[in-house]
């Protein structure tokens, strides 16, 4: 079954004339009349009744049209908004993100300046996984992630850009050693016991 035998038949349902049908769809009789026959053979079922004179649709083909009809115009009205689409955008950019803090609070504003200063690109969420994402990045299943230079390490195969300078938080009891002091050096960690709430956004061994 093709959408060129599903049309053939919702026109001749609607015109009951194979000439009719031939003309509305720039083919000729005879192909119009394959087509239907290809149709009722694949299906297993008659569709029409038709003699010399007259074309009439079988109870089965009143019923089989009643659902073609919506599907075909669904699929017509599918097939033009992909064009506009199409013809709106020159390129596409698809971003991974990993639903990390620093995407949820500023990938929405990025994303929103992005699309004013370059509206005729269209822009594709994925949903990425912080364990593969630099891979999914290299097979080529994003064009950009946002990560940190740490987790990229030294791979050549990349090129990064800083958009966000922070720092770590380390929290401590109020009768730490450490409680009062304003900023710490990996290094004042040595020996201390910690708790990594998420292992893939804290520092690098």
């Amino acid at each position: 079954m093709n959408i060129q035998q599903l049309k053939c038949f919702v026109s001749l349902a609607e015109t009951l004339n194979f000439s009719t049908t031939a003309e509305k769809l720039n083919l000729t009789q005879p192909a119009v009349s394959h087509n239907i026959k290809s149709l009722e053979n694949e299906l297993g079922i008659i569709l029409f009744v038709r003699n010399k004179r007259t074309v009439n649709l079988t109870l089965a083909g009143k019923s089989f049209y009643e659902d073609m009809e919506g599907l075909l115009f669904r699929l017509d009205q599918s097939i033009k908004k992909a064009k506009r689409l199409s013809e709106k955008y020159e390129s596409t950019l698809v971003i991974g993100y990993t639903e990390t803090v620093f995407e949820k609070k500023v990938l929405p504003d990025m994303i929103r300046r992005f699309k004013e200063k370059y509206p005729q690109i269209q822009i594709q969420l994925k949903k990425s996984n912080l364990t593969r994402e630099k891979e999914d990045l290299l097979n080529q299943k994003f064009d950009i992630i946002f990560t940190s230079e740490d987790n990229l390490g030294k791979d050549i195969d990349f090129c990064f850009y800083p958009v966000l300078q922070g720092a770590y938080v380390c929290v401590l009891p109020k009768n730490h050693p450490f409680a009062n002091e304003s900023e710490l050096d990996i290094e004042q960690l040595n020996h201390q016991s910690i708790i990594l709430f998420d292992e893939h956004q804290s520092p690098q061994p």
